[in-house]
């Protein structure tokens, strides 16, 4: 049976997309001074029984798609999301920034959800991709502390896809994002997907076939 998604998760994601793309730096207390803390776990892949402390990991989901494109920002940006997934479920908060209000339901499992956010930048110039990362990242109150691995594209092009986790951090080492950037038309535009581990392991076809289906218009 799978367990539901850990309530310190839930406040996680909460905090950190309900300041994205407001123009100026979140105030968000310190994890220390919430009181938030996940409990240790071993996340390991195997056949047969786990044993005790050890959390299984089910089976990838098969990398699908919606069968219709979701349009953000007046249509500058279409994506294809996960079957199931609304465009409701992922709506603008401003002119350049949509993410859903809380994690969204999905996959070939119940109890597997994952957070979704679109942005959309002016290309400053000032490193590239790169640039654009951090400026997101800040405005998602993500830790400095972070292990990227890039699975396709570089920040020297034009587009990447990366996939990055904290395991460092106390409480956010359980959480892992996947990231596609792409600059075209003057501007940066980015699809990402946030899980937990669990919902990660699973999920991780769908995010890379959603994200393969951005598609930037003239505009």
């Amino acid at each position: 049976m799978r367990a539901a998604i850990a309530p310190a998760l839930v406040l996680i994601l909460s905090i950190l997309i309900s300041t994205a793309g407001c123009g100026h730096p979140p105030s968000v207390a310190p994890f220390t001074e919430l009181g938030v803390a996940l409990p240790p776990a071993v996340f390991v892949e195997q056949l047969g029984a786990a044993p005790p402390g050890v959390v299984e990991l089910g089976p990838a989901c098969p990398a699908e798609v919606g069968v219709a494109p979701t349009s953000f920002f007046e249509d500058r940006v279409l994506v294809r999301l996960p079957p199931g997934v609304e465009g409701e479920q992922v709506p603008e908060q401003s002119p350049n920034f949509a993410r859903s209000h809380s994690p969204i339901a999905m996959g070939c499992e119940s109890g597997l959800t994952a957070s979704v956010f679109v942005d959309s930048q002016r290309d400053t110039g000032k490193r590239g991709l790169a640039g654009a990362r951090e400026r997101l990242f800040s405005n998602l109150n993500f830790p400095d502390q972070r292990d990227i691995d890039i699975i396709k594209g570089s920040d020297e092009g034009e587009d990447i896809s990366l996939v990055m986790s904290f395991p460092e951090h106390p409480v956010w080492g359980s959480v892992r994002v996947y990231l596609r950037m792409a600059e075209r038309y003057g501007r940066i535009h980015t699809i990402g997907f946030l899980a937990d581990q669990r919902s990660y392991h699973q999920l991780e076809p769908l995010f890379r076939a959603s994200a393969t289906t951005m598609v930037i218009v003239p505009g």
